[in-house]
């Protein structure tokens, strides 16, 4: 059971900012929830491209190192 909240000494009577928290929460949280989660896939997308570009980069070197093993004469 939730306690009552005593509103006390404030200008506006309690049902007024209670539906003005109500109307600030149900506005306001779906936008940060939105944006919060374009700003993670932005990371993720970051996240794969850097990955992308290691990969790139582990492919370009193996092909050399193999290039240059059998290029080398074995005395």
């Amino acid at each position: 059971m939730m306690t009552k909240i005593s509103y006390s000494g404030y200008r506006f009577p309690s049902e007024i900012i209670q539906r003005a928290i109500w109307l600030y929460v149900r506005f306001t949280f779906p936008a940060l929830i939105r944006k919060s989660a374009a700003a993670l896939a932005q990371v993720e997308a970051n996240r794969l491209q850097i990955t992308g570009a290691s990969a790139i980069i582990r492919e370009d070197a193996l092909k050399f190192w193999k290039a240059g093993r059998e290029g080398c004469v074995h005395v």
